[in-house]
């Protein structure tokens, strides 16, 4: 049991570091892009898809690991009563 928390924690603290360094990246490119010269440039829906996809990206990943990390239990699934129509017997 302890090797699995031990597990989940290093699990956690792998993704959030990548995160943060996609984060960091991402930022360089913005940062970058409005230093550079304007012949230069990426066009302004490739910097959009790239802000957009990072976000869900970034969302994406922490919501699995919250997942991971603190998962819920299974429901059990509900059976409907056996209902035969018409049943003549």
């Amino acid at each position: 049991m302890k090797s699995e928390h031990t597990f989940r924690i290093r699990a956690g603290i792998t993704i959030f570091v990548i995160v943060c360094v996609w984060l960091v990246i991402v930022v360089g490119i913005m940062i970058w892009q409005g230093a550079i010269e304007k012949d230069a440039r990426m066009p302004d829906a490739v910097l959009v898809a790239l802000l957009a996809t990072t976000t869900v990206n970034v969302i994406g990943m922490l919501l699995v690991v919250i997942r991971y990390l603190f998962p819920s239990t299974p429901i059990e699934p509900y059976e409907m009563p056996d209902m035969k129509r018409n049943s003549k017997t």
